[in-house]
């Protein structure tokens, strides 16, 4: 006979298990100038680690905002190498042109391997503008979800 599981109200969990909430991380909005390479990080909070599973880019060309649509000629000629400094580890083995690693909030990249960043790590971000054309604001989010241990109840 199996042993009966203990029940949990709602909003509690069993001890071991996990709790997952949705959550964003994202860089701060940054104009890029042609042919400048520039760098960003982002601070996993100290409260869970995190689970990416989609990336999202937003940006604004001339005062144009991206559509619903990204099409080639809208997109920037912009690389993205993102690094776990908690690990040293790139996630890519060469920087990758922005519309091969990102998508958008309509169409986001969605990871066929999810990356776990451990609580308290850091997601360094380098972008190079590699084409003619200054790039009034660019913004990348990882879409994805906390990761707490469960309370012990």
């Amino acid at each position: 006979m199996s042993t009966p599981q203990p029940r949990t109200m709602p909003g509690q969990s069993r001890p071991g298990s996990l709790e997952l909430d949705d959550y964003t991380y994202s860089t701060p909005p940054v104009a890029i100038a042609a042919g400048q390479t520039i760098s960003s990080s982002i601070q996993i909070e100290a409260d869970s680690s995190f689970e990416i599973l989609k990336r999202m880019a937003y940006f604004i060309i001339n005062g144009v905002a991206t559509s619903s649509v990204m099409l080639a000629t809208q997109i920037p000629y912009v690389t993205v190498q993102l690094t776990d400094t908690g690990s040293g580890r790139n996630l890519f083995n060469t920087p990758v042109l922005l519309s091969n690693g990102f998508g958008n909030a309509q169409f986001p990249f969605i990871m066929q391997q999810t990356k776990v960043f451990s609580a308290r790590s850091v997601i360094a971000v380098t972008l190079s503008n590699l084409g003619a054309v200054d790039i009034d604001a660019l913004q990348l989010a990882f879409s994805g979800r906390k990761i707490f241990p469960s309370k012990q109840y």
